[in-house]
């Protein structure tokens, strides 16, 4: 019953490389909550960023550009207000979120977020 949520740990403890994934661009909001759920069954919590973050750029061979916060590569970054991958996973409504920046620029700023 619980494979599919261990089988990020199983990839991870064997070296096999792997990321997240989501069906649609409107449903890569999920990402966090996949990642969370796996570290909810054994996959250590900064694997899993990793996963949705650098693996995957690795994966797709874009990560001299994508996938780390590096001089010379794109500036998009996400700021939650706590660990996106932390358990537990399925908060709703979803995790605040204090700042988006998109080529290094803030387009988003909660109010009262530092």
């Amino acid at each position: 019953y619980d494979a599919i949520y261990r089988n990020a740990e199983r990839l991870h403890a064997r070296g096999i490389p792997f990321c997240f994934g989501s069906a649609s661009g409107s449903q890569s909001r999920n990402l966090p909550y996949h990642a969370a759920m796996a570290t909810a069954f054994g996959l250590p919590s900064e694997v899993a960023l990793r996963a949705i973050t650098l693996d995957t750029a690795r994966i797709f061979d874009v990560d001299r550009h994508l996938g780390s916060l590096e001089v010379g590569k794109r500036a998009d970054l996400v700021v939650f207000a706590r660990d996106p991958v932390a358990a537990p996973a399925a908060e709703i409504p979803g995790i605040p979120i204090d700042m988006t920046l998109v080529d290094g620029e803030i387009v988003y700023q909660r109010e009262g977020a530092r």
